[in-house]
């Protein structure tokens, strides 16, 4: 009898989670999180620009994070991210070695977008702290890669090369990527918005 009621607890508990906004937008965060790796790991653009990556992961689990408002959810999408993306055999900023600083990067959108949140701030203020937030995470994604014993490769576009080229085209790539996801987040609310007041 007291196993049966110890499952029945667990069975409401996980109900309970689902139900809740930020259970289901976790499970959205881990969701978007698991395809952005699958896309790091397959996708295979062949630019020749270091860093372009974080279109495939910072633009959506930064996207989700604003418009779910789930408070772990930059978090659980960067560690999916990163952790499918390895499991795939793909090669995300060095590997396996470097993996927390891609997780400790969705840590650090949360805490910020949390205490902006909390301040009521006005989603079109996302945008360019998006922008910063992508740069920065791109940026340790560049720091990861210096963790790798064989560096962080050789890219040449345009005969221009070297690590501060390689830098400098993670940082753009980052700022892009948050760019975008915040300015989506924020077109979308607003049509949500005009949806709901014509509605």
């Amino acid at each position: 009898m007291r196993g049966y009621l110890l499952t029945e607890k667990r069975v409401a508990l996980w109900n309970n989670l689902l139900h809740s906004h930020q259970g289901r937008m976790l499970l959205a965060s881990l969701s978007v999180g698991v395809m952005a790796g699958i896309g790091m790991a397959f996708v295979k653009l062949n630019l020749g620009i270091p860093g372009h990556k974080a279109w495939f992961w910072v633009t959506p689990v930064l996207l989700t994070r604003l418009l779910g408002r789930c408070k772990v959810g930059a978090t659980a999408g960067a560690l999916a991210a990163s952790s499918t993306a390895v499991c795939l055999g793909g090669h995300v900023a060095g590997g396996l070695i470097g993996l927390p600083l891609i997780t400790f990067a969705g840590m650090v959108w949360d805490v910020v977008i949390d205490r902006l949140e909390v301040r009521g701030m006005s989603l079109a203020w996302f945008i360019p702290i998006a922008g910063l937030l992508g740069m920065g995470a791109n940026f340790l994604a560049f720091a990861k890669r210096l963790i790798n014993p064989a560096g962080p490769g050789s890219h040449t576009l345009l005969g221009l090369s070297g690590w501060g080229f390689s830098l400098t085209s993670y940082l753009i790539c980052g700022l892009m990527a948050g760019l975008i996801a915040g300015g989506l987040a924020w077109r979308i609310q607003r049509q949500n918005r005009s949806s709901s007041d014509a509605g």
